[in-house]
């Protein structure tokens, strides 16, 4: 098992530094802290203009062409999925398939509990949701 699986103490940037390697930067003033209204990335110090906080190498970026081959556990199809529900399924068999993937630092980074900041729509997009809810609905 890879020794990175025992990270649980780390930090979500110490995770993240391992994942992107000597490519990656994050810069170390800044810190991430949860509040009532969800995860929030800031800064412990001053900042300049235009300065680099956070520089993610394109390899450590999710693509369409995801690297499948690091769940070969994983058989169902994946044709006519759009590609951010492709990567919401990429994630989801990581989650339960790679352990040994490079990707699942990232995993890692994700929390496991659902999200409690309350979404809201506007009016009209709550009225398209429901109709493509009430369109997609199979009579028995």
């Amino acid at each position: 098992m890879p020794s990175w699986v025992a990270e649980d103490n780390y930090d979500i940037f110490t995770l993240l530094r391992g994942l992107f390697g000597a490519r990656g930067f994050i810069d170390p003033r800044l810190r991430l802290i949860t509040t009532a209204r969800g995860r929030s990335v800031v800064t412990a110090g001053s900042l300049k203009r235009h300065e680099v906080l956070f520089q993610v190498p394109l390899k450590s970026m999710l693509r369409r062409k995801l690297p499948w081959r690091e769940v070969p556990l994983f058989k169902a199809s994946r044709k006519g999925l759009s590609e951010d529900d492709e990567i919401i399924l990429f994630l989801a068999a990581l989650r339960k398939f790679g352990v040994y993937s490079e990707w699942y630092r990232y995993l890692r980074t994700l929390p496991l509990e659902e999200a409690s900041t309350p979404l809201t729509w506007k009016p009209n997009e709550a009225h398209a949701l429901e109709e493509r809810i009430e369109d997609s609905q199979v009579v028995m």
